[in-house]
């Protein structure tokens, strides 16, 4: 394990999330637009909340105002998955994903604004000390490309940008050796080579690097060559004759400090290990060290950000303080909404707020996947905890007739649950609602016309493969569940349509194996369900949709698991079904449209647990199928939303190699063509899509079998046509 302080070794947990693979192979952000009214008011995908729990990553402002957040550590492995943050919109975006996983890196802008990344170790048990290359992200392309490695291995470094537009890298964690590092060296972004520079005075990792008005670079603190050793003394180096001379040491030995440039060029240090409340200047101009006000509190492994209004703003633990150079002063601010301890990072938005991401919390178990923002004119925080949706999978989402979004039931990391909540679609945010009385999942959701939702049926929990035959009614006025009759026959993988007489027809399904003929119908004026006809052939995981004449078309499904290539019609007013043509393809988790000419598109499905491409329409006056043009990827348990526009957005699932996709397409039924929309921010597969009524689609929970566990998707996005 690399060698870090004892303070920090009693504070680094075990976590539970895995090391990541490559998210994407988009060499794009994903574009958003911000509006006035908070929404996007341009197309493009958009993740709610943060995407990835952080902890000893990079932030980095980008020239455009947007924040490029690189690497973590999980379960002392890292990851390749890089994030961008739109103050614009407050969404997330993933971009391409760094060549090398690493964490105890450094991430510089250059002056052409791209973002040098270079250090740190492939995991916590790189023993060997890998010598990662250093690699460069160009936010015009959003992709990464290698540059030169650096001269020596180094974790847990600083990296400076000169005033000459070359990187000066100091210290760190070593080849080979636990040892601090006395080499220095500096990047050359013209000639995309590293080279040596002089040899600092004391060896050092953990430590501090601050670029004065002079050009000149004063280091401090940091971990010495003993376990406790914690040097006071403090450092210049002169980029013009490239060597080292030492300055005023400070009056307290510091780790786990923080060093900030004052507008009138001083050098603010606060906290660290010896946890002293006193802070100190340090003066370019006499290379001496003077005591200022004290802090309000002791702070250690806290985060120091320099405001517009040049005072600086010290966060960590749950509270917050602001230094005043006027009066040498602190005074308390606004607390924090979430705990965090080591290793999360903080940067100052364009807009003059500050961005908290990532760290860990005491007693928990990993690191933190919520953000924050500061708000210096008022001192107060705001979380993003209110706009992160639980995990879930597998599980439905409903549009209320107020606009709003229930999402219920579903797994997480493969256990069912019975929980439920609201996403607003004017404030962005989730809220609980009444929990079900049943955990179910494979279930489904119907809105009824006096506004409650009925849900059937599901996966019975106690029992892997067999289904519910319980029913329960949602009230979106109370935010409660209610008992209401049960189903004759138990099923999960099972449609339920609402039909134009108001009543709900649910049909087939599975209950230990793959394909029921059974339907029955639910009547809310009675609470009742009665038996209707049988479908001429068993199936489950099968689409049903509703066609403006009145029937109900179902297609495909698994029987006995085998996918089925037939298609039938339900007339509500003779209870009966009735055998349509056949689809040109077997179809199974596939996904089905209603066109705005009345035509009923189906696409891809499950292929010996593979996707599919290949798509067709349906016609109802003809009774009759026609092949139409096929994805450009191959998808199973995805889904297929009607847009306002009348082009129907197709959206995740398995692909051909098994991970879920994360790019998206759009048919365009007039041309019958399909064309890229961008990426998802969060790969997926078993999510749901929701129509909103402003025209955009919410997509929540799923999996993301990119990743090394199943855990159930957190982030909510929205895709703007």
């Amino acid at each position: 394990m690399l060698k870090t302080s004892p303070h920090v070794l009693v504070l680094v947990l075990a976590l539970l999330a895995g090391c990541a693979p490559d998210a994407s192979s988009n060499p794009s952000l994903s574009s958003t637009r911000s509006s006035t009214s908070g929404l996007f008011s341009g197309p493009g995908w958009g993740a709610i909340s943060m995407l990835r729990p952080r902890f000893e990553h990079t932030m980095t402002r980008l020239l455009d105002g947007k924040v490029l957040v690189v690497g973590s550590t999980y379960t002392y492995f890292t990851t390749k998955e890089v994030e961008v943050y739109d103050p614009a919109t407050s969404t997330w975006g993933s971009t391409s994903p760094t060549l090398w996983q690493r964490n105890g890196h450094t991430a510089t802008l250059l002056a052409d604004g791209k973002v040098l990344v270079a250090g740190g170790a492939w995991d916590a048990y790189d023993i060997n000390r890998t010598r990662l290359p250093a690699e460069v992200y160009d936010p015009a392309t959003g992709t990464w490309s290698a540059t030169g490695p650096m001269t020596r291995f180094r974790a847990y470094s600083t990296a400076t940008l000169l005033a000459d537009g070359k990187v000066l890298v100091t210290g760190g964690q070593g080849d080979g050796i636990p040892d601090p590092l006395l080499y220095a060296e500096l990047y050359d972004p013209v000639t995309r080579t590293w080279s040596p520079t002089g040899t600092s005075n004391i060896p050092r990792e953990s430590h501090t690097a601050t670029l004065l008005a002079d050009g000149k670079v004063l280091v401090t603190g940091g971990h010495g060559v003993d376990t406790y050793d914690y040097p006071a003394a403090a450092e210049l180096y002169d980029p013009a004759s490239g060597t080292w001379s030492m300055t005023g040491s400070m009056a307290s030995s510091r780790i786990g400090h923080t060093t900030t440039l004052l507008a009138n060029g001083k050098v603010l240090v606060t906290g660290g290990s010896s946890y002293p409340l006193e802070a100190e200047l340090y003066d370019p101009a006499t290379g001496t060290w003077s005591a200022t006000g004290a802090m309000t509190e002791i702070r250690y492994g806290h985060m120091a950000t320099l405001l517009s209004d040049g005072r600086v703003l010290l966060a960590g633990d749950t509270t917050a303080e602001v230094y005043d150079p006027a009066s040498g002063s602190f005074s308390a601010t606004g607390s924090l909404t979430h705990q965090r301890l080591l290793f999360y990072k903080a940067t100052l938005l364009a807009n003059g707020k500050v961005l908290v991401v990532g760290g860990m919390e005491t007693g928990t178990d990993r690191p933190h996947t919520n953000t924050e923002v500061y708000d210096p004119a008022t001192g107060t925080w705001r979380s993003d905890a209110a706009s992160r949706a639980s995990p879930r999978s597998e599980h439905t989402a409903t549009r209320l007739s107020n606009g709003n979004v229930l999402v219920m039931g579903g797994h997480i990391n493969l256990d069912d649950i019975a929980t439920a909540e609201v996403y607003d679609s004017a404030s962005r945010t989730w809220s609980a609602t009444g929990s079900m009385a049943s955990p179910r999942s494979q279930h489904t959701a119907t809105p009824l016309a006096n506004g409650k939702v009925l849900v059937t049926g599901g996966r019975d929990p106690s029992s892997y493969g067999e289904g519910l035959e319980t029913a329960e009614l949602y009230d979106p006025a109370s935010g409660t569940w209610s008992a209401t009759g049960s189903m004759a026959s138990p099923r999960n993988l099972h449609t339920a349509t609402l039909l134009s007489n108001g009543k709900v027809l649910v049909a087939g399904g599975s209950h230990g194996d793959f394909g029921m003929t059974e339907a029955e119908l639910y009547d809310p004026a009675t609470g009742t369900w009665s038996a209707t006809g049988s479908m001429t052939s068993p199936r489950g995981a099968h689409t049903a949709t509703p066609l403006a004449n009145g029937k109900v078309l179902v297609v495909g499904g698994k029987s006995s698991y085998e996918s089925v290539a037939t298609a039938e019609l339900y007339d509500p007013a003779t209870g009966t079904w009735s055998a349509t043509g056949s689809p040109p393809s077997p179809y199974a988790f596939h996904s089905a449209a209603l066109l705005a000419d009345g035509k009923v598109l189906v696409a891809g499905g499950d292929v010996f647990y593979h996707g599919a491409t290949e798509t067709a329409v349906y016609d109802p006056a003809s009774g009759t199928w026609s092949a139409t043009s096929s994805m450009s990827m191959a998808r199973t348990r995805f889904t297929l939303m009607p847009l306002a526009n009348g082009k129907v957005l197709a959206a995740g699932g398995y692909t051909i190699n098994y991970p879920p996709s994360p790019t998206e397409e759009v048919y365009e039924p007039a041309t019958d063509t399909w064309s890229s929309v961008g990426h998802m921010a969060e790969p997926r597969d078993f999510h749901r899509a929701t129509l909103l009524d402003n025209g955009q689609v919410l997509l929540t929970g799923g999996y993301n079998s990119t990743r090394s566990t199943y855990d159930s998707i957190t982030a909510a996005e929205l895709y703007t046509p």
